[in-house]
């Protein structure tokens, strides 16, 4: 199962080159992303795009933030400060929640290689 990130739902919805690879990827697979991630792409988006985020929204399942994912949300933090190359506190939530699950993730951000024992789905 694939957990998309902002960055692979927002190359979705442009349905850029990008989008078409993740489309590709994600054929006879449910779509998959956290509560962290439908937050990052609503900010800031208003009208029609705001309509079609709500739209694309509807027939993907959501992973909620659990006790679980905290606990390895705090040692992935923790490991990446003390190697000095912190990613942003969100993108450690969502890493968190992907590892506990067992689940890759879909994105288009570099940063997430940094994470010892996240698979990333290549592009």
């Amino acid at each position: 199962m694939y957990v998309l990130d902002s960055s692979a739902l927002i190359e979705l919805l442009r349905d850029s080159p990008a989008g078409k690879r993740i489309a590709s990827k994600l054929e006879n697979i449910p779509a998959i992303t956290t509560a962290f991630t439908v937050n990052e792409i609503l900010i800031g988006a208003k009208g029609a795009t705001k309509k079609a985020i709500e739209k694309m929204l509807e027939g993907i399942e959501v992973l909620d933030f659990d006790k679980d994912a905290a606990i390895k949300s705090a040692s992935i933090e923790e490991e990446l400060s003390g190697r000095g190359s912190m990613i942003n506190k969100t993108d450690i939530f969502i890493a968190g929640i992907c590892i506990i699950k067992n689940m890759s993730i879909v994105t288009l951000d570099n940063h997430f290689k940094r994470i010892p024992g996240l698979k990333t789905v290549p592009l």
